[in-house]
Order: C-alpha cells, then sequence, then structure tokens
C-alpha cells in the first residue's frame, strides 16, 4: 500500500510505502521518469532514519502503485529471494528488472550488536541477571541469522507469513535488549564495584585521572560512549526472557502452519531447546 506521491524540495518524487510491519517505511526516490530509476535509486526509511541498501531488514515481496510526476501510473514489487536478494519489478510490458543488493538479515548491524556485547563485559560480571540476558541476545540474534541463511522450502505466496514470525522474533530481541539495557543502568546506579580497567596503552604514569584500584561505583553518567552507543539503536520498550521465548515459539509456528511449511533447516544449531519445547 502506496501513499500520495510527493516531490520533495530538490525535485526528486518520493513514494512512502506501507509493507505491513515487515518494513517500517519504504521510500520510493523518483528522479524523472522510467528511465531515470536506476538513478533515482530506492530509499529505505526506519523512522526518520535512511539505511543503505545492504543494511535492511527485508523479507518478503511487498507491491505498491505509485505514480511518476508525469502522473503515469507504475506497479511494481519489491521481492527478497532466499538468497536475500532484492529486486524491484516492475508490472509493465518489459517486465523491467533492477537489482538493488542483499538484504541485511537483523534489524541491526551485527557489528553493533558485538560492540554493545563489548560494551557490557563489564557489568555481565557483576551481575547474573545480566549475563543472562546478554547470552539470550546472542542465542535470538544466531537464530535469526540462522533463519535467513538455511535453505527454506516455501513457495513464493507462502514466504510472507515466515518473514512475519522472523520479524516478531527481531522486535522482541530489541524490545530484550533494552530491558538489559534498564538492567545495566540500574546495576551501575546501585552496585558499589570496581571500575573496568582502560587498556594497558593509554594509562601513563602521570595520569592521575584513572586509578585502577578505584572502588567507586561505575555509574554511568561517567562513561558516556557506553550509555550512548548502547541506548541510541535501543527502542523504549520492555519484556522478559520468558515473554521473548513465548513469542518466538508461538509466533513462528503459527505463521509455518500457514504458510503449509513442514520444516526448516537450520545450519547452525545454535538456537536453546526452550525456544521449540
Amino acid at each position: 500500500m502506496c501513499s500520495t506521491g510527493i516531490e520533495d524540495a530538490c525535485g526528486q518524487f518520493v513514494v512512502l510505502c506501507e509493507a505491513g510491519s515487515l518494513l517500517p517505511h519504504i521510500a520510493a526516490g523518483w528522479a524523472r521518469g522510467v528511465g531515470d530509476w536506476a538513478a533515482g535509486g530506492l530509499k529505505i526509511f526506519e523512522g526518520c532514519r535512511p539505511l543503505a541498501v545492504d543494511n535492511l531488514l527485508v523479507g518478503t515481496a511487498a507491491p505498491g502503485r505509485m505514480s511518476s510526476p508525469e502522473h503515469v501510473p507504475l506497479d511494481f514489487t519489491l521481492t527478497v529471494n532466499e538468497r536475500r536478494e532484492i529486486f524491484l519489478d516492475f508490472n509493465d510490458d518489459f517486465a523491467t528488472q533492477h537489482y538493488l543488493g542483499l538484504a541485511r538479515c537483523t534489524p541491526q548491524d551485527h557489528d553493533e550488536i558485538r560492540h554493545m556485547q563489548q560494551m557490557g563485559y563489564f557489568f555481565r560480571e557483576q551481575d547474573e541477571e545480566i549475563r543472562a540476558m546478554f547470552e539470550q541476545i546472542r542465542l535470538c540474534d544466531e537464530m535469526v541469522q540462522s533463519f535467513h541463511d538455511s535453505a527454506i522450502i516455501l513457495n513464493e505466496d507462502d514466504a510472507p507469513d515466515l518473514f512475519q514470525a522472523i520479524l516478531y522474533i527481531e522486535e522482541d530481541l530489541e524490545e530484550l535488549k533494552y530491558l538489559c539495557v534498564e538492567r545495566i543502568h540500574a546495576v551501575s546506579q546501585s552496585t558499589p564495584s570496581r571500575s573496568p580497567s582502560p587498556p594497558s596503552s593509554t594509562l601513563s604514569s602521570s595520569d592521575d585521572s584513572y586509578t585502577a584500584e578505584s572502588d567507586s561505583s561505575p555509574v554511568l553518567d561517567d562513561i558516556p560512549s557506553m550509555h550512548g552507543d548502547v541506548t541510541d539503536y535501543i527502542h523504549h520498550r520492555a519484556t522478559t526472557s520468558s515473554l521473548l521465548a513465548s513469542v518466538v515459539h508461538s509466533e513462528l509456528s503459527t505463521s509455518l502452519a500457514q504458510a503449509g511449511c513442514d520444516f526448516i533447516l537450520l545450519e547452525h544449531n545454535v538456537v536453546d531447546a526452550q525456544f521449540f519445547e
């Protein structure tokens, strides 16, 4: 479903599309006419933040309809196949198709997830609940990666149901990350503990600003880079790990049944048994 298109200040025709909840927003940039489509490109936004083509979470066909600046109706379909290749197909007499690159597997870049895990190493050692949350995050992230990388036996019409299930997993993964950050914040404010040691290369004998044996509480305000980097990409929602497990099992089972899919081949044995009990 596409909303009414408008021209922006640069004269580029923009159409905002909704593809269920699989893609938060699709903005199709139109320069001038079909011949300029490749130059105009396809712009994808998550909220108000533009995402690069190779950084998308895209899962299934997103049929749409829009008009060019010349008001010529154009039917197009955005598809992603099992190899995560993104194609833009125009439903015209020439079956025009444009390859847009590869879709990423998760809403956030895997490097960012690893970065969050690295920043949280100190707090993981201080609190069992935080340690358990980080492990749950790792398992869920790897599970989603496996779904996308696996051989999925589905026909084109059934694929949306499967990818909807994957989206639910990813959404609750984001919620779990938020809950984890909240717990880190609580621990940092209430638990006196020794601050983490910086890399040895950053220390000097004349540097009195840091004491390796400091017994002060590791308040997040004293670690602004950690607080900012972690919370910048966490949606403000919360859940529990048990809810996450139940949603994963319920939504995935329902969607696979609706899709008529009997199995998914996981290439990596990373899924905790609790998800499917």
